[in-house]
């Protein structure tokens, strides 16, 4: 057993396994051999391989707490957060003073946009382990979604306390900078992100939105291309890349990654309608029409789409259709009804 452990710290997993097999072959009933196993297999991504061997874990004990934490655990890197929570729950009910298993079902519940019951796990899991940086940083996440972004801040600044050398509290700390629209604040801790980890898109990508924000499209380009670089199927870093291009007027250049962005991911609409802006300001108006028709299709509440193409309907002087598309623009916008009320007055007379 301690052999197989020690392969497992060293993340030779496969021959950890060949050492739990061995064991399990010697005694079938030992519940702990199947258990390593199952963590052996979920390092290597083999997660319903990994269930099987904790399922069968806790038939030999059932009373063996870890063996359900970490089949939750599996359950969460597949993305079956409400099995995951089963899971966590049962774990609880066996060790109520496990600070793991309330951050792991935190994490599940944050995953399904349960935020405030989230909260309520990573405070269970900080009250049990005062210095348990991971459940900060993932209780600030839960504080960022909700839109408290200065309470997120003082829990990624306490895990980073707690762990200088974790890049996502940093990051995490960026983002909600950003949203606090302290765009020189978020690239500080962005940079401090890549620091830590060189390999970190992400932090590229919401670097260059920062820069984007201060109107830096140059600057922003190279931290897009960058993230790209490390991540070549992010259709996000893609997308951000094609509106700098816009904004430089480079609007041919700018089609070609609003293309990526879509091969990456077909049902991405604003990629469409940003799209749609560079034929329009090519002059290729059917085109961009189809576009934004195309963005209309995949996300039919966005207002954004709707007044693009009526802005180019009341240009190609077809003041009905505009009119209509306003319309719409007006009843999904969240700001500026007055100023879509105006324009539909003005097309009226032009009719």
């Amino acid at each position: 057993m301690n052999k197989g452990n020690s392969l497992n710290n060293l993340g030779r997993y496969n021959y950890a396994i060949v050492c739990f097999d061995k064991l399990i072959q010697l005694d079938p009933n030992d519940a702990s051999a199947y258990m390593n196993k199952g963590l052996s297999l979920n390092n290597l991504g083999r997660y319903n391989d990994a269930i099987v061997c904790f399922d069968k874990a806790t038939q030999l004990d059932p009373n063996f707490a870890s063996a359900y934490m970490n089949k939750g655990n599996s359950l969460n890197n597949l993305k079956k957060y409400n099995d995951a929570i089963v899971c966590f729950e049962k774990a609880i009910q066996l060790d109520p003073n496990d600070a793991s298993a309330y951050m792991n079902k935190g994490y599940s519940l944050y995953n399904i946009g349960q935020y405030y019951d989230a909260i309520v796990c990573f405070d269970q899991a900080i009250q049990m382990n005062p210095n348990f940086a991971l459940a900060y940083n993932n209780k600030g996440l839960s504080l960022n979604n909700l839109g408290r972004y200065n309470d997120a801040i003082i829990c990624f600044d306490k895990a980073i306390q707690l762990d200088l050398n974790d890049a996502s509290s940093y990051y995490n700390k960026g983002l909600s900078l950003y949203n606090l629209k302290k765009y020189n604040d978020a690239i500080v801790c962005f940079d401090k992100a890549i620091q830590l980890d060189p390999n970190f898109a992400l932090a590229y990508n919401n670097r260059g939105l920062s820069l984007y924000n201060f109107k830096k499209y140059n600057d922003a380009i190279v931290c897009f291309d960058k993230a790209i670089h490390l991540d070549p199927n992010f259709a996000l870093a893609y997308m951000n890349k094609g509106n700098s291009l816009y904004n430089l007027k480079k609007y041919n250049d700018a089609i070609v990654y609003f293309d990526k962005t879509i091969q990456l991911d077909l049902n991405f609409a604003l990629a469409y309608n940003n799209k749609g802006n560079s034929l329009n300001n090519l002059g290729k108006y059917n085109d961009a029409i189809f576009c934004y028709d195309k963005a209309i299709q995949l996300d039919p509440n966005d207002a954004s789409a709707y007044y693009n193409k009526g802005a180019l309907l009341s240009q190609l002087k077809k003041y009905q259709q505009a009119i209509d598309n306003y319309k719409q623009a007006l009843f999904y916008c969240k700001e500026d009804k007055n100023e879509f009320n105006k324009l539909i007055m003005e097309l009226r007379y032009k009719k």
